[in-house]
């Protein structure tokens, strides 16, 4: 296991170990997610819905008050064989939630800050010619949105999620792509245990 992954998994035990005088709790989540910008481009993704699942340890410090550390995997494909473009990222962020009753229900925001890791597998065509590139990324990642938690067990919640993508560089000489933001709108569907 590569030091960069066993370090984004281990990020959210880290950070809620010197929380356990709170209330925590484990819960989960199903990402749909949508490209924007760049990222949804037809050099890109053109457009095309990606997905994820997610763990998090929500800590609540009461008066409205969450710190959320969280595990996502979320996943983009298009097309396949020589045209493809395929993106799959493991998210680790510690998200801030701000109940806007001051109690775990009702609506609230949501700021995030983290690292991701994300594999892409691209095959593009330049001219007369095919180019591939594999690459893992590493960089940082952040959220910003609003959710509505409908008890204190089950939430929905809509984010602006950035990734930090990098420069690709192509197996043709001289052929890349320039680095830039791997942004999303991500709705996701909460459970509390």
């Amino acid at each position: 296991m590569s030091r960069t992954l066993r370090m984004l998994l281990s990020a959210p035990l880290l950070a809620a170990a010197p929380l356990a005088a709170a209330e925590a709790s484990f819960g989960g989540q199903i990402n749909l997610a949508k490209p924007v910008g760049t990222f949804s481009d037809s050099g890109h993704l053109d457009g095309r819905m990606g997905f994820g699942l997610g763990i998090q340890v929500p800590v609540d410090f009461g008066a409205g008050h969450v710190l959320r550390p969280r595990l996502d995997y979320l996943a983009f494909s298009r097309g396949g064989g020589n045209d493809r473009y395929k993106s799959d990222s493991l998210v680790v962020m510690a998200d801030y939630t701000y109940f806007v009753a001051q109690e775990a229900e009702g609506g609230y925001l949501i700021g995030g800050l983290g690292f991701h890791s994300t594999r892409l597998d691209v095959g593009k065509r330049f001219g007369p010619t095919q180019a591939s590139a594999k690459s893992t990324r590493t960089g940082l990642a952040y959220a910003v949105g609003l959710g509505y938690a409908f008890n204190r067990n089950v939430t929905a919640e809509v984010k602006f999620l950035g990734l930090d993508m990098g420069r690709l560089d192509y197996s043709l000489p001289g052929t890349s792509d320039a680095g830039f933001m791997g942004n999303s709108i991500v709705a996701s569907l909460g459970f509390r245990f």
